[in-house]
């Protein structure tokens, strides 16, 4: 497969449903983070991430396959 690469969500969202990998702005309370760091977030449809209220989503890409070991 093609080399993954970050997807902002200015250009797109995910097609599916499901666990994305995320890069993001940490939020509290009202405050959103100048900080990017990764995480994972799921992806409910239509326009929704399920950890809004903590983190804003810029952008995202399908998670890698596990680790399968030797």
């Amino acid at each position: 497969s093609s080399a993954e690469k970050w997807i902002p969500v200015s250009e797109e969202l995910p097609k599916e449903k499901g666990e994305y990998l995320v890069s993001y702005h940490p939020c509290h309370w009202n405050t959103v983070s100048e900080k990017v760091v990764v995480g994972i977030d799921t992806f409910r449809g239509k326009t929704t991430w399920a950890k809004m209220k903590y983190q804003k989503v810029i952008a995202w890409m399908p998670l890698p396959e596990p680790y399968k070991g030797e």
